[in-house]
């Protein structure tokens, strides 16, 4: 929230020369990026990178990295097997985080229904009692931080928010199991 007319205008021109940088976490299926068949830590398996790959129908960018992986890899059942990945778009499209993760890396967000590249939509044991409701209406993704530089100042600003209470009790979940 801006103070003054001048402030929001400045505010509003940085958001839109992408001069904010914006930080989400995502609870995601699998490993982003993971061939399939492919153990954690082989080679060919990147735990960051750059997904370049259109969302929205226009040209997208978001830089990734894992933060966590929870549960083993198994072929008998690969469903159990999620990650919780920290995200930060480089452009601004509709849905590009879901698109990315889902489409490009093979990794759909936790509970997403749309954005699955053919996969099945599978739901995670420890996640099954939060995903009550009509598909999609339950979402891993959180905005967990905002930068910037002041409007008038300069000055380098850095808001920071916490994981939900359900978000947060799912993650403590995963780290038990």
């Amino acid at each position: 929230i801006a103070k003054t007319d001048l402030a929001h205008a400045m505010c509003v021109a940085a958001w839109y020369q992408r001069k904010v940088t914006k930080t989400y976490l995502a609870l995601v299926e699998g490993v982003p990026g993971r061939r399939r068949g492919r153990r954690r830590g082989d080679d060919g398996d990147a735990m960051e990178g750059t997904c370049v790959a259109p969302a929205d129908g226009r040209p997208a960018r978001s830089d990734w990295r894992v933060v966590e992986t929870f549960g083993e890899e198994d072929e008998d059942d690969a469903t159990q097997l999620c990650s919780l990945v920290e995200v930060t778009p480089r452009t601004g499209r509709r849905h590009q985080i879901r698109q990315h993760m889902g489409m490009a890396l093979d990794a759909p967000l936790v509970g997403d229904p749309l954005y699955r590249r053919g996969k099945r939509l599978t739901t995670i044991a420890a996640a099954a009692p939060l995903l009550v409701g009509k598909p999609g209406s339950v979402l891993f993704l959180h905005a967990a931080a905002l930068a910037l530089r002041h409007p008038v100042t300069g000055e380098a600003l850095s808001f920071s928010d916490p994981l939900p209470t359900a978000f947060e009790g799912l993650v403590s979940a995963l780290r038990r199991r």
